[in-house]
Protein backbone atom coordinates (compact mmCIF):
# COMPACT_ATOMS: atom_id res chain seq x y z
CA UNK A 1 0.00 0.00 0.00
CA UNK A 2 2.79 2.45 0.75
CA UNK A 3 4.43 1.87 -2.68
CA UNK A 4 1.12 2.47 -3.89
CA UNK A 5 0.68 5.71 -2.21
CA UNK A 6 -3.67 4.10 -1.48
CA UNK A 7 -5.19 1.64 0.31
CA UNK A 8 -7.53 0.49 3.13
CA UNK A 9 -7.48 -1.81 5.70
CA UNK A 10 -11.01 -2.74 7.68
CA UNK A 11 -10.12 -4.46 10.72
CA UNK A 12 -13.26 -6.18 12.61
CA UNK A 13 -12.74 -5.54 16.43
CA UNK A 14 -16.22 -6.35 18.13
CA UNK A 15 -17.07 -4.25 21.47
CA UNK A 16 -16.48 -7.19 23.40
CA UNK A 17 -13.05 -5.47 23.62
CA UNK A 18 -14.31 -2.61 25.63
CA UNK A 19 -15.02 -4.37 28.46
CA UNK A 20 -13.45 -6.89 30.84
CA UNK A 21 -15.27 -10.31 29.68
CA UNK A 22 -15.16 -13.35 31.97
CA UNK A 23 -15.26 -16.98 29.99
CA UNK A 24 -13.79 -14.80 27.05
CA UNK A 25 -10.47 -13.14 28.72
CA UNK A 26 -8.51 -13.83 25.29
CA UNK A 27 -10.66 -12.69 22.99
CA UNK A 28 -11.64 -9.84 24.07
CA UNK A 29 -8.34 -8.50 25.10
CA UNK A 30 -7.23 -9.78 21.52
CA UNK A 31 -10.25 -7.54 20.42
CA UNK A 32 -8.92 -4.68 22.72
CA UNK A 33 -5.56 -4.56 21.44
CA UNK A 34 -6.88 -5.03 17.27
CA UNK A 35 -8.81 -1.93 18.30
CA UNK A 36 -5.33 0.35 19.65
CA UNK A 37 -3.23 -1.47 17.44
CA UNK A 38 -5.73 -0.22 14.16
CA UNK A 39 -6.20 3.26 15.32
CA UNK A 40 -2.32 3.33 15.94
CA UNK A 41 -1.62 2.23 12.40
CA UNK A 42 -4.00 5.05 11.43
CA UNK A 43 -1.64 7.03 13.22
CA UNK A 44 1.05 6.28 11.34
CA UNK A 45 -0.18 6.65 8.00
CA UNK A 46 -2.19 9.66 8.13
CA UNK A 47 -1.05 12.44 6.09
CA UNK A 48 -1.43 9.71 3.48
CA UNK A 49 -4.23 7.77 1.42
CA UNK A 50 -3.78 4.72 3.06
CA UNK A 51 -6.63 4.06 5.64
CA UNK A 52 -7.15 1.83 8.59
CA UNK A 53 -10.38 1.52 10.46
CA UNK A 54 -11.64 -0.65 13.55
CA UNK A 55 -14.96 -1.37 12.89
CA UNK A 56 -16.38 -2.25 16.49
CA UNK A 57 -19.84 -3.67 15.82
CA UNK A 58 -22.03 -4.65 18.74
CA UNK A 59 -24.44 -7.95 18.71
CA UNK A 60 -24.56 -9.09 14.90
CA UNK A 61 -26.88 -11.74 13.51
CA UNK A 62 -23.85 -14.16 12.93
CA UNK A 63 -23.68 -17.88 13.80
CA UNK A 64 -20.82 -16.87 16.57
CA UNK A 65 -22.89 -17.60 19.46
CA UNK A 66 -24.02 -20.88 18.30
CA UNK A 67 -20.95 -21.98 16.82
CA UNK A 68 -18.96 -21.23 20.34
CA UNK A 69 -21.45 -22.97 22.70
CA UNK A 70 -23.19 -20.12 23.39
CA UNK A 71 -26.74 -19.27 24.20
CA UNK A 72 -27.42 -16.11 22.05
CA UNK A 73 -27.79 -13.39 23.96
CA UNK A 74 -31.09 -12.00 25.51
CA UNK A 75 -30.99 -8.58 23.87
CA UNK A 76 -34.18 -7.36 21.99
CA UNK A 77 -34.04 -7.67 18.36
CA UNK A 78 -33.55 -4.04 17.61
CA UNK A 79 -30.29 -4.08 19.26
CA UNK A 80 -29.45 -6.62 16.45
CA UNK A 81 -27.15 -5.54 13.38
CA UNK A 82 -27.07 -7.14 9.92
CA UNK A 83 -23.95 -8.47 8.41
CA UNK A 84 -24.97 -6.57 5.70
CA UNK A 85 -25.07 -3.25 7.28
CA UNK A 86 -22.42 -3.46 9.89
CA UNK A 87 -19.66 -4.18 6.72
CA UNK A 88 -20.84 -1.66 5.09
CA UNK A 89 -20.72 1.03 7.42
CA UNK A 90 -17.10 0.22 7.84
CA UNK A 91 -16.34 0.14 4.30
CA UNK A 92 -17.63 3.68 4.32
CA UNK A 93 -15.78 4.61 7.54
CA UNK A 94 -12.41 3.30 5.35
CA UNK A 95 -13.62 5.14 2.39
CA UNK A 96 -13.84 8.75 4.57
CA UNK A 97 -10.64 8.20 6.62
CA UNK A 98 -12.49 7.30 9.73
CA UNK A 99 -10.37 5.42 12.61
CA UNK A 100 -13.12 3.29 14.64
CA UNK A 101 -16.68 2.81 13.18
CA UNK A 102 -19.51 1.90 15.66
CA UNK A 103 -22.28 0.99 13.50
CA UNK A 104 -25.98 1.47 14.97
CA UNK A 105 -26.94 4.69 17.43
CA UNK A 106 -27.51 1.85 20.57
CA UNK A 107 -23.87 1.28 20.50
CA UNK A 108 -22.30 4.36 19.68
CA UNK A 109 -24.50 5.54 22.82
CA UNK A 110 -22.92 2.53 24.94
CA UNK A 111 -19.40 3.35 23.88
CA UNK A 112 -19.67 6.89 24.93
CA UNK A 113 -20.93 5.59 28.02
CA UNK A 114 -18.52 2.88 28.56
CA UNK A 115 -15.71 5.58 28.38
CA UNK A 116 -16.85 7.41 31.20
CA UNK A 117 -17.66 4.53 33.23
CA UNK A 118 -15.00 3.80 36.04
CA UNK A 119 -13.20 0.65 35.87
CA UNK A 120 -15.03 -0.97 39.00
CA UNK A 121 -18.10 -0.59 37.21
CA UNK A 122 -16.83 -2.14 33.65
CA UNK A 123 -15.28 -4.99 35.58
CA UNK A 124 -19.44 -5.54 37.34
CA UNK A 125 -21.33 -4.99 33.46
CA UNK A 126 -18.55 -7.91 31.91
CA UNK A 127 -19.37 -10.49 34.78
CA UNK A 128 -22.92 -9.46 34.58
CA UNK A 129 -22.64 -9.84 30.65
CA UNK A 130 -21.16 -12.92 30.38
CA UNK A 131 -21.91 -14.83 33.52
CA UNK A 132 -21.78 -18.85 32.30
Amino acid sequence: MRGEGRGGILNVSPLTGELPSPSLATYAASKAFLTHFSETLAIENRGSDIHITALLPGLTRTDYFASNGFAAAPVPGCFWLAPDKAAAAGLKAVAAGTRRCVPGVPYKTATALLHLTPPPLKRALGRYLWHR
